[in-house]
């Protein structure tokens, strides 16, 4: 299972711990050597950990006294860069192990190629990913990932202007259909295709397709592989046998049971996110349905699912490592060549289809 760097894992807890309050406007941070000591590393870590702090407005240092949080009215100011290539990489969250994957291979290969990453793990609305964006082009940074969660008009628009202005951004794990715009992403449509198709070839007929409730080009496309497999079997497409689960505990098994009792009673369900997976998964042997015997999944696997290996399922898996390092590529790419033409990178995903029909 891949995990953040280390000097990221330092920078997020002293960021959540200025965040959450538990380090006060003027509280003095530990030292690099006494963060070395604690988390059982080098001072390298520490010290990029807190020279980005810094770069943000978390914090302030004199080389004799030591680090400080500044006052939050100042962590709100713009930050400037004036020295180095620096690139940003924002996404959504920093939970899942898929995330952690594409962030672990972007820095590496941005380390790589001479560049600093400052990364962002900020839970967005629409309105706050518009400021984020706005303030890296004011910046000096020399390029942004970009991970789009929901494509919201506001984003969309501001994303054409930074086209049109030439500011180098890439998306990573998404895209903007109609756009051409530098993107490294899995190649969604086939994942849905596969699993669907394995489904099918296992004998099931009536599918059910499980999704989170987020307008994107993963979504989209994981149900167009669905449909093209359904279609291509002679099967057809149920409306009733699809759900759009939201992401809280009471919503999700109110979708899910609302498709399990449906007329065409479904015998296997395609989900498009591992926890989705877990919640059909928990749901449906508490109704007592033997898992695969009487209910298959297929489940995209984006590491969550290694909690569970008792569960059978079939498995997408997402190249997590790679999308990172080919977004990193693109985006220095062009940073360095603004006229290149444009990257439109889709990765197939691995798949796990061995489960035994009895297991």
């Amino acid at each position: 299972m891949s995990k953040l760097p280390l000097y990221l894992q330092i920078k997020q807890d002293i960021k959540s711990a200025i965040d959450r309050g538990e380090l006060p406007e003027g509280a003095r941070v530990p030292s690099e050597f006494d963060l070395a000591a604690q988390y059982g590393v080098s001072r390298n870590p520490t010290r990029q950990a807190l020279r980005e702090l810094e770069l943000e407005g978390y914090l302030t240092r004199s080389r004799r006294r030591g680090s400080f949080v500044t006052p939050a009215a100042y962590r709100a100011r713009r930050f400037t860069v004036s020295q180095g290539r620096v690139v940003a990489c924002i996404c959504p969250h920093g939970k899942s192990p898929h995330v952690r994957g594409i962030v672990e291979g972007f820095v590496h290969r941005t380390g790589e190629r001479g560049s600093h990453v400052l990364v962002y793990f900020t839970e967005f609305t629409d309105e706050t990913q518009c400021e984020l964006l706005r303030e890296i082009r004011r910046s000096g940074i020399a390029g942004v990932a970009l991970w789009l969660s929901d494509d919201c008009k506001q984003t969309l628009s501001l994303l054409k202007e930074m086209h049109n202005a030439r500011f180098p951004f890439v998306l990573m794990d998404r895209y903007v259909r109609g756009e051409n715009y530098d993107c490294v992403a899995t190649d969604n449509e086939y994942l849905g295709y596969a699993v669907t198709r394995a489904l099918i070839e296992r004998g099931h007929r009536h599918i059910g397709f499980l999704s989170n409730v987020y307008r994107n080009t993963a979504n989209e496309d994981r149900m167009t592989g669905y449909r093209r497999a359904l279609t291509e079997a002679g099967l057809p497409f149920v409306e009733g046998l699809v759900a759009r689960v939201p992401d809280n505990t009471g919503g999700a098994p109110t979708e899910i049971d609302r498709v399990v009792a449906h007329r065409s009673r479904p015998t296997a369900f395609f989900c498009s996110q591992d926890w989705i997976g877990l919640i059909a998964a928990d749901l449906l042997q508490r109704l007592g349905y033997n898992i695969p015997g009487d209910m298959e999944l297929g489940a995209v696997d984006d590491g969550e699912l290694t909690v569970r290996p008792d569960l059978k399922l079939l498995l997408a898996r997402q190249q997590s490592d790679e999308i990172g390092c080919q977004g990193a590529e693109t985006l220095m790419d062009r940073v360095d060549v603004p006229q290149r033409p444009v990257t439109h990178a889709l990765l197939r995903p691995s798949f796990s289809f061995e489960v035994p029909a009895s297991a």
